[in-house]
């Protein structure tokens, strides 16, 4: 009996301090994000070259990941695509080439950090700077999924 640990809370989807650290990340990796998969990027803030109308949209899903511990709530987040805000059941078809994971070790939002990013089947990457050196020095390859 008693209270339910932040850690081993599920993810909350209305914790806006992880959704402004993962758009944070997207935003550093907006031109191999729209390389990889064309301009559908429409959650990622101020960028005009993420998204052109009738491409689409892409939702962001956090999952409870498996490797959360007693002292830390860890999540992975992936990105699917949609056509249509109609036709939202279909983005489980149209997974996006990259997810990484995030760390809540406690409910203050100073602690959460990005990790364990993913693109194109390439990483783990120990942050969205580290993906993006690895592609600028040639180490990871592009990938180009078209999902229209």
């Amino acid at each position: 009996p008693g209270a339910v640990p932040f850690q081993k809370r599920p993810y909350e989807l209305s914790d806006s301090a992880v959704n402004d650290l993962a758009l944070g990340a997207l935003s550093e990796l907006r031109a191999l994000l729209v390389a990889a998969t064309g301009p559908v990027w429409d959650i990622i803030p101020d960028c005009d070259e993420c998204h052109a109308p009738g491409m689409g949209h892409i939702q962001a899903l956090p999952f409870n990941d498996f490797t959360s511990s007693s002292t830390d709530r860890i999540s992975i987040v992936r990105f699917f695509w949609y056509q249509s805000r109609d036709q939202l059941q279909a983005m489980w078809l149209h997974p996006m080439p990259i997810h990484f994971r995030f760390s809540q070790p406690s409910a203050d939002a100073s602690a959460f950090r990005l990790f364990d990013f993913v693109f194109c089947s390439q990483g783990p990457f120990a942050s969205a700077a580290a993906v993006a050196a690895a592609f600028e020095s040639g180490a990871i390859d592009m990938c180009h999924i078209a999902p229209l």
